[in-house]
């Protein structure tokens, strides 16, 4: 406060204008305590510098309450510090006195926000008083009191202030001078005010004729027909008012002329219409029923959105059509309700228990639409176990699938009535995925009837339940881990890729239970299984290879005959060991090449003699006896038998190497051995010397050590195979 202090800038806050109203008349109060009667005093301060002083003889000034200290107060309502204004304007209201009316008015363009509250309050509270006056305001040249005088006028509501305010609509003056005309004339509520608010709608290129709308809405049923009238206009944008304005007064009237709207081809124009029947709501409702019964393309899906849109009022009118005659619209009214929401679902759990089956299934079939709204309604159902009710609801949830229904369906499941159990077992397995672990924990855990149940249910559930399963399995162990392989076994397919990695699970008892269970699978295992002939870890190879054997279907037959040629001799046994199982006439000439395999030729021989082969050649001929064990000599013709193995012996192919060396000692033993190392020396390869390496003779793996030691290249994967060669698996 002073002199020297700067004006304040207006504040939007109106609650802390407030405040400040209720403080300095709380100061007023205080500081008039025993100074009744003590004008002189008072008229001695307002003439002091000090503002909080003037403020204190404003209050007690205001206390008095007669002519003089009207008067004496008018001064004060230029004074230079706002407070001291304030002051004076409570005193004023308090007073009460009609003289102040003017004064008050000419401040109605202070800056200062606490000033103006206060001004508009007191003005207010002047009422009837207070209209001419404000009238008279209107005629002023500052935009600011105009605005300020219109707002006023519409607050005091009487009807002596349309013309003027009309007057102020319809005249060439600033918007926000004519914007305040328009609410004014909607705070009044006069119809005879229509008209002109009409005219403001019309209007192109100003903010003005956006608030008639509200204007109109507040004046009510005497604006709807012009407003209907404005349907018909060929402007877009006064037809878009016109709708909004209809929604806003939100009368039954306007509904029947906007549905008529909504064939109007113009986006934003039917949204709009939409939009004000939704907030016409309840009105609406029937009329919009009755609209989408005639069947009119252009119309009818607007008049479907809107009914959803509007809610809960749409609910009943709609569960009446679904229980009418008519099938076609019965189930639009269903599609309606499932649009609502949350809002049909009360109703329609009720349909549920209808005397009408064909209600009881509209209602459920509806609420599964309806979905995560409707499944607490629902679950709360299901505990009416001897009811039709809960198996209604049982089979909603299960079309929902929604996983906070798992556990109530679980106990819905293992209650004593055989139709309820079997409801909530469909329902589960439809839930799928999130029924799995409770399924899985029933099923591990309990030894019942609902225990065997769940593992059937899993089963149906199928690939969901393969992860799950397995993991639980290898959790729990023992028992579990047969429960886990029915189950999967029965799921097949989808179990196969997840089972498969099971192969080199570090538990033996569940690599073994994998094999059992893709064992069962049987063919739809077959091609993932042959892939993995292809990988680089034998191990799960030469599980795959018996798995194939053990399922004997002859799809495998090509992967399998890959596979003995291959460079672990445990796969090429293992193949060649399948191959004899599926007994495929196929085979054959990979059979009879895994003759000259040191490794697999008696398991390739015992495969021939089951599909009855026999040698067709000389060759052929040598091979199968020795395969067959037949290694000594005399031969028939031991200078073939030579040249056969020493031709074995000199291919550039390590396996038919290894094989020459093996079935040389094994005829000629040691006799061999200078001939061998002189063929070394003269033709030697490095899958000779190594052959003889992995011969286990001393003397031929000396003699393959020296020659690799003066030929450096050698491939490192023929170094990783000797020890595999020194025994048959």
């Amino acid at each position: 406060m002073g002199k020297n202090r700067k004006m304040k800038p207006p504040s939007p806050d109106f609650k802390q204008m407030a405040v400040r109203f209720v403080l300095i008349f709380l100061v007023g109060l205080i500081s008039n305590q025993g100074c009744a009667g003590r004008r002189h005093e008072i008229i001695l301060k307002i003439q002091d510098s000090s503002p909080a002083v003037r403020m204190a003889a404003a209050d007690k000034l205001g206390r008095i309450k007669d002519a003089e200290s009207f008067k004496l107060l008018l001064p004060l309502l230029r004074d230079e510090d706002e407070d001291v204004v304030q002051s004076s304007i409570v005193a004023l209201s308090a007073i009460g006195q009609k003289g102040a009316i003017g004064p008050l008015i000419a401040l109605l363009n202070h800056p200062d926000a606490g000033v103006g509250y206060s001004l508009k309050k007191t003005l207010i509270g002047f009422g009837p008083d207070a209209v001419q006056p404000l009238i008279n305001a209107l005629r002023q040249d500052d935009p600011d009191i105009q605005q300020a005088a219109a707002g006023l006028l519409g607050r005091i509501g009487d009807a002596r202030g349309i013309l003027a305010l009309a007057v102020l609509l319809s005249g060439p003056f600033p918007d926000k001078v004519r914007m305040a005309a328009a609410e004014a004339l909607g705070d009044i509520g006069d119809s005879r005010s229509v008209g002109w608010l009409i005219n403001a709608l019309k209007e192109k290129n100003s903010p003005v004729p956006h608030l008639a709308p509200d204007a109109l809405a507040k004046i009510g049923s005497g604006a709807i027909m012009p407003l209907i009238l404005l349907l018909d206009e060929k402007e877009e944008d006064i037809v878009r008012l016109a709708v909004i304005s209809l929604g806003k007064i939100g009368r039954e009237e306007g509904v029947k002329p906007l549905i008529a709207k909504l064939a109007n081809n113009e986006p934003l124009t039917r949204r709009l219409t939409i939009e004000a029947l939704v907030k016409i709501g309840r009105p609406a409702v029937i009329p919009l029923i009755e609209e989408i019964r005639l069947g009119r393309e252009a119309v009818q899906n607007q008049c479907k959105q809107a009914l959803a849109s509007i809610g809960a009022p749409s609910v009943l009118p709609l569960i009446g059509e679904v229980k009418g005659a008519d099938t076609r619209f019965r189930i639009i009214a269903s599609d309606i309700l499932a649009d609502i929401g949350a809002a049909s679902v009360p109703p329609l759990i009720e349909g549920m228990r209808d005397e009408s089956s064909e209600i009881q299934d509209a209602a459920g079939a509806i609420l599964a639409k309806i979905g995560s709204p409707a499944v607490l309604s629902l679950i709360a159902g299901l505990k009416e176990v001897e009811s039709p009710m809960a198996m209604r609801c049982a089979s909603a949830l299960g079309n929902i699938r929604d996983e906070r229904a798992v556990e109530p369906l679980l106990e819905a499941m293992k209650s004593g009535h055989s139709t309820l159990r079997s409801e909530s077992a469909e329902a589960l397995i439809k839930i799928g995925a999130p029924s799995t672990a409770s399924l899985i924990r029933e099923a591990f855990e309990t030894e019942s009837a609902s225990g065997d149940l769940a593992l059937e249910m899993l089963a149906l559930i199928g690939s969901p339940a393969v992860d799950p399963l397995i993991k639980a399995a290898k959790k729990k162990g023992g028992d579990s881990i047969k429960k886990a392989s029915t189950v999967l076994t029965q799921i097949g397919f989808p179990a196969v890729f997840p089972v498969m990695d099971l192969l080199s699970d570090g538990d033996l008892v569940m690599q073994e239970e994998a094999v059992r269970i893709l064992t069962e699978i049987g063919p739809p295992s077959v091609l993932p299984l042959m892939e993995l002939l292809e990988k680089e870890d034998p191990k799960r190879a030469w599980r795959a290879a018996g798995i194939l054997g053990a399922i004997g279907d002859r799809r495998a037959v090509p992967g399998l005959i890959a596979a003995t040629k291959g460079g672990d001799p445990v796969v090429r046994y293992l193949g060649v060991e399948a191959l004899e199982q599926i007994g495929d006439a196929d085979s054959i000439d990979a059979l009879v090449d895994s003759l000259a395999d040191w490794p697999v030729r008696r398991r390739s021989a015992q495969a021939l003699d089951r599909l009855n082969w026999r040698p067709s050649d000389s060759i052929q001929t040598i091979r199968y006896r020795i395969a067959q064990g037949e290694n000594t000599m005399p031969h028939p013709d031991e200078a073939l038998v030579k040249r056969v193995l020493s031709s074995d012996l000199r291919r550039k192919d390590f396996r038919k190497a290894c094989y020459a060396v093996h079935a040389m000692l094994g005829i000629w033993g040691d006799s061999i051995l200078v001939e061998l190392k002189d063929l070394l020396e003269m033709e030697g390869t490095t899958e000779m010397a190594y052959a003889f390496i992995g011969s286990g003779s001393e003397i031929l793996t000396e003699a393959g050590m020296d020659w690799a030691a003066r030929h450096p290249s050698i491939p490192p994967l023929i170094k990783g195979e000797i020890i595999l060669y020194e025994a048959n698996p």
